[in-house]
């Protein structure tokens, strides 16, 4: 485990982070996956999975998911649901590994994080070609934050929208004074329509999060 403090305006975040011991991406025969490094402007680089749906029935919506991971996951242990998440949905999917998970370079920390999925972000809309108003965003947990950090930025304001399941307000990010005021200051920054998803009889992070946020 690891403490990052990272100072963001008026704002003191304190996260921690839990990558998982690297675990290898088992790729199922038949089905359509293209991997790529993606060099950031420390030139440390970024493992980026994309998964194009071959039963999407309908070639022209070019719908694409844009999926950010949970604190303890990488790509390795999350391919399974990202190709059950583009075949039940019919659409593309991206994902990636953050800084210092799976087979990304480098060490995980609030700007890192950030700086990550916006870079994922410009790589979908400028070489796979992607438009931004067709793109759903899907954070769960640790993932919920740089996703509602994407959806904020002025130049991707208007993604299709937000999937965010399991959001916590205090068990991924500790933050001085109030998580609850941090993740909702967040949220009403984006103007994107947003689903929320939660267990109802989750022990770790309580419903009651989702239904605060």
């Amino acid at each position: 485990m690891s403490t990052i403090v990272s100072d963001r305006g008026a704002l003191s975040q304190k996260c921690q982070f839990h990558p998982p011991i690297v675990s290898n991406i088992n790729f199922f025969p038949g089905i359509n996956v293209e991997c790529y490094q993606i060099k950031k402007i420390n030139n440390q680089k970024i493992i980026l999975l994309y998964i194009k749906n071959v039963a999407k029935q309908v070639k022209d919506s070019n719908v694409l998911l844009l999926y950010s991971h949970n604190n303890k996951e990488d790509l390795g242990t999350i391919f399974p649901f990202l190709v059950d998440l583009s075949v039940q949905l019919k659409s593309d999917v991206v994902s990636y590994d953050s800084s210092g998970y799976g087979q990304s370079e480098g060490k995980a920390s609030v700007d890192e994080v950030n700086t990550d999925i916006e870079q994922v972000m410009d790589y979908c809309v400028n070489n796979l070609g992607y438009e931004i108003e067709n793109t759903v965003l899907i954070g769960k947990t640790f993932g919920v934050f740089p996703t509602l950090y994407l959806a904020g930025l002025s130049k991707y304001v208007s993604v299709k929208g937000m999937i965010l399941i399991e959001a916590s307000i205090g068990k991924s990010v500790v933050v001085k004074g109030s998580a609850t005021n941090m993740i909702l200051s967040m949220a009403k920054e984006t103007m994107s329509p947003a689903l929320l998803a939660h267990g109802k009889y989750n022990s770790y992070i309580p419903c009651q999060e989702s239904e605060h946020i």
